[in-house]
């Protein structure tokens, strides 16, 4: 609803307001451009307020405080290029002293995983161990961060001494074993039995730990490991010279309290989202084809502006908003099995520089604002669309009693430990515009 329109109605009073109500028969047409009444005695319905969106690109999201680790590679459509790359130290625990009489027999890791994956898990794809060659620090680490490694690998998923082959995420494939250079083996091996591998800061002078890539021009997706799984870990085997056939094993883990973490990276040069290059950085929606994006783990959300709701405080009086709600469609044709949308989005609070406020809640405060995803029919196309619903009541109330400044919304996913997304359509879009609507009645 315009500016203008509150003035007139304001200096036209509440008698007019009820007139134009009752002149407006359709209270479901989008675009009207006055307050509809209802058959509720004493209410009014907008849906006209004018709402602007944007993607905003925020802060890298700590991952060494997680307990999983990410690796892959796939192409989105809409929003570029996306690889995940993991580092980690590994653990000595005890000391590793191997008798002199025993011998080498070979390294493997041993990679446990869970069942997510996010892209398309019928394309092969690799899984490369590669050596660290730079040092962790006690500090927390970004998924912006990384670590200086060598890029020959040490050993690759399916690698056997004459051929190389790939293999598919599927969610069912939960253990991967991976046979490494022997040389690595026989280097731990030969420092074991000179007993340099006596505590962890031995282990980490000499060795400093492991980095998880995906193919350079790998399509396919991105699996999750769990990085303190007792069953993730990097295994010696060796044997004693007198019982060769009896295996021997020396379980290094796979990492060292929070020394480890992955990198997140998306090349969206190729994308609408190509000018969001900087953090707290904002991009209209009337420069994405009328789209936004939110995406977990990437740290794109989208930010929802209502100027002009305060506006009502202009036709005069106290209102009480009966409800308020915001309804964002995913764009038609933006969806597949293998990009899933977030489950759920939170709704905070923001200000002029993007940064994250508190957040939202409802009239209960220990319950946030939250929109589930559900597929449902769609009212502009007819089609069955996914969407998410934000009941807004509290919020909008709250504006209008000056409770809060009409400083914006920041639409972010619930969880940052993956990286599902979502295109959802900004108010011009041709065929899945976003819907916000008001009931509202004057209390005096």
């Amino acid at each position: 609803m315009s500016r203008n329109l509150f003035r007139s109605l304001s200096v036209a009073g509440s008698l007019l307001l009820a007139a134009l109500a009752t002149a407006c028969s359709d209270p479901g047409s989008i675009g009207n451009d006055l307050p509809v009444s209802t058959d509720k005695v004493g209410l009014t319905y907008v849906d006209t307020f004018t709402v602007r969106t944007a993607t905003v690109l925020l802060d890298s999201i700590p991952s060494s405080t997680s307990t999983n680790l990410l690796v892959g590679r796939y192409v989105d459509p809409r929003l570029g290029t996306v690889e995940a790359r993991a580092f980690t130290q590994v653990g000595l625990g005890s000391a590793f002293v191997p008798s002199a009489t025993s011998s080498f027999d070979s390294l493997v890791i041993t990679l446990r995983a869970d069942a997510y994956r996010y892209g398309d898990t019928t394309r092969t794809q690799h899984l490369l161990v590669q050596r660290l060659e730079e040092n962790f620090v006690d500090k927390t680490y970004y998924t912006s961060d990384a670590l200086r490694y060598n890029d020959t690998p040490l050993g690759q998923i399916g690698t056997s001494r004459a051929k190389e082959y790939t293999f598919r995420a599927r969610p069912g494939a939960r253990t991967f074993r991976i046979r490494l250079n022997d040389d690595l083996g026989k280097e731990l091996f030969q420092l074991g039995q000179t007993q340099q591998l006596n505590s962890e800061d031995d282990l980490q002078r000499r060795f400093k730990g492991l980095v998880l890539s995906p193919g350079a021009s790998d399509n396919a997706a991105l699996l999750r490991l769990l990085a303190t799984d007792n069953a993730s870990a990097l295994n010696l085997y060796y044997h004693e010279a007198a019982a060769p056939a009896d295996a021997l094993v020396r379980s290094f883990t796979l990492t060292v309290g929070n020394r480890h973490f992955y990198r997140l990276r998306a090349d969206r040069r190729a994308s609408l989202l190509a000018p969001l290059t900087k953090s707290y950085q904002a991009l209209s929606s009337t420069n994405t084809a009328a789209e936004t994006y939110i995406q977990a783990g990437l740290g794109l959300y989208t930010r929802v502006d209502i100027p002009y709701l305060t506006d009502l405080r202009e036709l005069g009086g106290t209102f009480a908003i009966i409800s308020a709600e915001l309804t964002m469609e995913s764009v038609q044709g933006t969806e597949s099995p293998y990009l899933a949308p977030p489950a759920r989005i939170t709704v905070g609070l923001t200000d002029a520089a993007n940064r994250r406020g508190s957040t939202l809640s409802t009239a209960d405060p220990t319950v946030p604002v939250t929109g589930t995803y559900q597929r449902l029919i769609s009212t502009r196309t007819g089609l069955e669309q996914g969407r998410y619903t934000f009941q807004l009541t509290t919020y909008a109330q709250a504006l209008l009693n000056r409770t809060f400044t009409n400083n914006g919304l920041l639409l972010s996913p619930t969880t940052t430990d993956d990286v599902a997304r979502v295109v959802l359509g900004a108010s011009r879009n041709s065929t899945n515009p976003l819907q916000f609507r008001v009931y509202y009645a004057r209390v005096q």
